[in-house]
């Protein structure tokens, strides 16, 4: 399994964006129990956007949507409340190498086991979608793409480096504060040294959507369009091996800037992190219970 990347969507899973939620900073702690308990219908109005779902499928959908929601809380939460305690404890004293490795290691773990399970729960609605639908998703593709284009392919390189820096230090600063002048250059550096991975994200996801378009209109049953959603979303077998090192290297240069950053925190600024971790967890320790 590939490791930190910028996992392609195509129905990306609710439930995994919540790990990126408490980890990456995306959203307010105090909105992620509202969040995750709308979390089968938030999935269910993104994939009706992408293949204008008929009545049929919406019926079948809502409640499969449903156990999965029910299934993630009572078996895979508890695991990203272990993640949380983790943190934690190695948050504490401050983070070694080998604790930023087993954290990002549970992350991967935790993100590919729901993205398995919720692409079960959904792929016999993919294989039921008729013709005008796999049209309708072929122009929602086209139009992320364009997106995707418009967001990170007109820039510059360098322009590209400052904005990514910029994101950076602001989800950072959404968990310590207001970074020292020290801090941010750090950042700014190590995020500099990124690989430039832009295009080769592109055109893989390009790539990938036509793979799973032709099979759509070609009728693949269910498990083969889980197979390849796994493949794709999880796996990533079929990347190329230049992107392939270039993942590596985003992965070392993350785990290495994890702990750089852990080092210089102050000791206001970590305070403030374990409070953000603890809250968290309590509010997810409440839908457990």
């Amino acid at each position: 399994m590939t490791k930190a990347q910028d996992y392609p969507a195509l129905f990306r899973s609710i439930f995994a964006s919540l790990i990126l939620m408490m980890i990456g900073a995306l959203v307010a702690c105090s909105t992620i129990k509202v969040a995750y308990s709308k979390a089968d219908r938030m999935l269910f109005r993104y994939m009706d956007e992408y293949l204008d779902l008929t009545t049929t499928q919406k019926e079948f959908l809502k409640p499969e949507l449903q156990i999965r929601l029910a299934e993630h809380r009572r078996e895979e939460l508890p695991q990203f409340i272990k993640l949380l305690d983790k943190i934690d404890e190695y948050g504490r004293d401050g983070l070694s190498e080998a604790e930023t490795g087993r954290i990002l290691d549970l992350i991967v773990e935790l993100y590919a086991g729901t993205i398995r399970k919720t692409v079960a729960a959904v792929a016999p609605v993919l294989a039921q979608l008729n013709a005008s639908q796999i049209e309708h998703l072929s122009r929602k593709l086209d139009v992320a793409n364009r997106r995707y284009y418009a967001n990170y392919l007109v820039f510059s390189e360098d322009h590209r480096k400052s904005r990514r820096a910029k994101r950076i230090i602001r989800r950072l600063e959404s968990w310590t504060g207001t970074l020292t002048t020290a801090q941010a250059r750090l950042v700014t550096r190590l995020s500099g040294a990124l690989p430039n991975t832009y295009e080769d994200w592109h055109h893989y996801r390009i790539q990938q959507q036509q793979v799973i378009l032709g099979m759509l209109r070609e009728s693949a049953p269910r498990d083969q369009l889980a197979r390849f959603l796994n493949h794709w979303w999880v796996d990533q077998s079929d990347i190329s091996p230049q992107l392939g090192n270039k993942i590596e290297k985003t992965w070392d240069i993350i785990s290495d800037m994890i702990v750089m950053i852990d080092r210089l925190l102050t000791n206001e600024q970590r305070d403030r992190v374990l409070r953000r971790v603890g809250d968290i967890n309590r509010q997810l320790r409440s839908l457990v219970n």
